[in-house]
C-alpha cells in the first residue's frame, strides 16, 4: 500500500465550506435565526392576513420556524392578539375567495353540478387546512 498520498495527520484542517469549498466568511451558528426583527412579525402576519399557513410562512427562506413563532406568542401578547386577527381575517378572505370563484363560474354560464362539485372540492380543501375553523372531515356540504 502506498500511503504517500494521504496527508499527514498533523496538516491543518480543511477549510471550512461545503464540501471543501471556499471558506465561509464567518461562521454559522446551527438552525434558523431566531431574531424576531418589527420587519419579520410584520412579513408574517401581512402573510397570515393573505391566507397564507403558517406552516409555509415558517419554510420560507429567512423566515423563523413555528417554534420560534409560538415562543413569540406565548411571550408577547399583543403580538398574539394580532397574530391570531390576521389568521383569522386570512381565513374568511379565503372563503371569500370560494364565493367568488364560484359566483364567476355561475355568471359565465358552467353547468350547476360542475359549480358544486368546485364548491365542495374547496371546502374540502380548506377544511383539511384547518379542520377546527372550516369543520372536520364529516362535514357535509
Amino acid at each position: 500500500m502506498d500511503f504517500s498520498e494521504l496527508p499527514p495527520l498533523w496538516d491543518e484542517p480543511a477549510p471550512m465550506g461545503h464540501n471543501g469549498g471556499p471558506p465561509l466568511e464567518e461562521p454559522r451558528g446551527r438552525g434558523r435565526p431566531t431574531v424576531m426583527t418589527p420587519e419579520i412579525r410584520n412579513r408574517i402576519l401581512d402573510l397570515l392576513f393573505d391566507g397564507v399557513p403558517l406552516r409555509v410562512i415558517c419554510r420560507t427562506p429567512g423566515m423563523p420556524g413555528r417554534r420560534a413563532v409560538y415562543n413569540l406568542r406565548a411571550s408577547d401578547e399583543r403580538f398574539d392578539r394580532a397574530f391570531r386577527w390576521a389568521q383569522y381575517e386570512g381565513y374568511l378572505g379565503l372563503t371569500h375567495d370560494v364565493v367568488q370563484e364560484v359566483e364567476r363560474m355561475l355568471d359565465a354560464g358552467h353547468p350547476v353540478k360542475i359549480v358544486r362539485m368546485i364548491f365542495n372540492w374547496r371546502c374540502q380543501q380548506l377544511a383539511r387546512m384547518n379542520p377546527s375553523f372550516f369543520g372536520g372531515k364529516d362535514m357535509k356540504f
